[in-house]
């Protein structure tokens, strides 16, 4: 067990730390999200920064997280345009990165969604349980083939800036 502020869950290993909860809610942080955060993709389940003051874009490492299952990045002043092929990671449940100044659309993170690609909808975040960007500057349309995440049961969209639906 490791006792550090903000980590609720790390284990000492043959290889050092490994942090699998990162929890910095509220805590007034100031800046840009650390690019080392991206050393901990092998063991980073959950991760929330939300209710800062964080600016910047998401660290693009962010879709290499492949045991994250929580994304808490809410109400901060992050910008810059959503990462690309987020919905790849398998074992996402919860994404919330609402109450930001995040910009453009939805189908970068929904790569490879559409019946006609490759990819199967089953293959995109099987687990999905709740997607919030409400209250950013997201434009463009909403993917059609969000309906088909059939275990999404909480699903926030507006404010944004959507042509249609």
């Amino acid at each position: 067990e490791c006792s550090f502020f903000g980590i609720k869950r790390c284990e000492r290993t043959t290889s050092g730390l490994e942090v699998s909860l990162l929890n910095l809610d509220g805590n007034n942080l100031k800046g840009t999200i650390p690019s080392e955060l991206c050393l901990l993709s092998e063991s980073l389940k959950e991760l929330t920064l939300s209710g800062n003051k964080l600016t910047g874009t998401i660290p693009p490492c962010i879709i290499d997280f492949k045991f994250m299952k929580k994304l808490d990045l809410h109400d901060n002043y992050l910008d810059g345009v959503l990462p690309e092929g987020l919905m790849h990671i398998n074992s996402l449940s919860y994404v919330d990165l609402s109450q930001n100044d995040l910009q453009g659309g939805l189908d970068a993170i929904f790569e490879g969604v559409s019946t006609d690609q490759t990819m199967k909808i089953s293959q995109i975040s099987p687990a999905l349980l709740t997607f919030n960007v409400s209250s950013n500057r997201l434009t463009g349309t909403i993917p059609k083939d969000l309906q088909k995440l059939t275990s999404l049961t909480n699903l926030g969209l507006f404010p944004n800036q959507f042509q249609e639906i």
